[in-house]
C-alpha cells in the first residue's frame, strides 16, 4: 500500500510538471506558424474613353437668314421698272427666322485619355429639315402694276469635323467642341409682275445653291455605360454668306431703253443652332 501511494504521488507530480511545461512551450509553437497575408482591399476600376468609337445621333435645328439686296446701278434708274425699288427693296431685306425642325445623322471618332482630360477628334454627317419661304404682295404702282415675291431658303445637309477637350468625372464626360462646319444652302426668290390687264411677267428671279464653309462650335455631357455611351450636345454654326444674284428679264428688260447690267444682288448669311442627343458603341 505505501508503495502504491508513493507511486500514486510522482506520477501526480510528474503530469503537472508536465502540463506547465507544455503551457509554456505553447508560444514558441505559435510564433513558428505560418502567418496569412491580410487580404487586400479592391482595386477601384476607372472608366476608360479612350478608344474609337461609331454612333448616330438626332435632334432638333433652327435658324436664321440675314438677308440684304443691292441692285445694279443701271437697275436702280426709275425708268426701268414702274415699281420703283423703294417700294421693293425694304421688303427684300431682313431676317428671315425658321422654326425648329428635325436634324439626324451619324458621328465618327476617337478619343485619347490622359489621366481625367480626354481629347477627341469626331465628324458627323446629317440630314436637315430646315427651310423657310417668305411671300409677300407690293402696292400697285400709279402705273396699275404690282408686284409679288416669293423667296425661300433653306439648308439641305450639315457635316461637322471638329476637336473634343472634355473632363472625365469616371463614366460622365463634360466637354466643348469646336471646328469645321460644312453645308448647301439653297436660295430661290422669284419677283414677278402683275400687269394692270392681269398678265404676269417674272423679272428678278434667282435659283442658286452654294456648299457653305463655316465653323461649328459648342459643348455637351456624355455618360458610359460598358461600350455604349449616350450623349447630348448643343452645338452653334455659322455658315458665313453668298450672294445670289438675279438677272433682269421679262419684257421690261427689252424695252427701250435696254437695261445693260441690271440685276438684283441677294446677300444671304446663314446661322442655325442644334441640341441633339446621340447613342455611340466604343470598341
Amino acid at each position: 500500500m505505501r508503495f502504491l501511494k508513493a507511486n500514486r504521488t510522482s506520477l501526480t507530480k510528474l503530469f503537472f510538471v508536465a502540463f506547465g511545461c507544455s503551457i509554456l512551450a505553447m508560444p514558441a509553437v505559435a510564433a513558428d506558424l505560418p502567418v496569412k497575408a491580410p487580404t487586400p482591399a479592391p482595386v477601384a476600376t476607372v472608366y476608360s474613353w479612350a478608344g474609337p468609337y461609331v454612333g448616330v445621333n438626332a435632334g432638333v435645328v433652327w435658324g436664321r437668314s440675314d438677308q440684304t439686296s443691292a441692285p445694279s446701278a443701271a437697275l436702280a434708274d426709275p425708268a426701268q421698272i414702274p415699281v420703283t425699288l423703294s417700294v421693293l427693296l425694304p421688303r427684300l431685306q431682313g431676317t428671315r427666322n425658321f422654326d425648329p425642325a428635325f436634324i439626324g445623322g451619324g458621328q465618327i471618332g476617337y478619343n485619347w485619355q490622359l489621366t481625367q482630360w480626354v481629347f477627341g477628334l469626331e465628324a458627323d454627317f446629317n440630314y436637315v429639315g430646315l427651310d423657310k419661304t417668305f411671300e409677300f404682295f407690293a402696292p400697285t404702282s400709279s402705273s396699275g402694276t404690282s408686284v409679288t415675291v416669293v423667296q425661300s431658303t433653306s439648308l439641305d445637309w450639315l457635316a461637322t469635323f471638329r476637336g473634343r477637350l472634355g473632363f472625365a468625372i469616371n463614366n460622365v464626360l463634360l466637354y466643348g467642341t469646336g471646328g469645321l462646319a460644312v453645308g448647301k444652302v439653297n436660295f430661290n426668290s422669284a419677283i414677278g409682275m402683275i400687269f394692270s390687264g392681269g398678265d404676269s411677267s417674272g423679272f428678278l428671279n434667282v435659283s442658286a445653291s452654294d456648299t457653305r464653309v463655316g465653323w461649328a462650335a459648342g459643348a455637351g455631357a456624355e455618360y458610359g455605360l460598358g461600350r455604349w455611351s449616350f450623349r447630348i450636345e448643343y452645338l452653334h454654326v455659322d455658315l458665313g454668306s453668298f450672294t445670289a444674284t438675279a438677272p433682269f428679264t421679262g419684257p421690261f428688260a427689252v424695252l427701250p431703253p435696254p437695261c445693260i447690267n441690271c440685276f438684283l444682288n441677294t446677300n444671304i448669311d446663314f446661322k442655325a443652332d442644334t441640341v441633339r442627343a446621340a447613342v455611340n458603341y466604343r470598341f
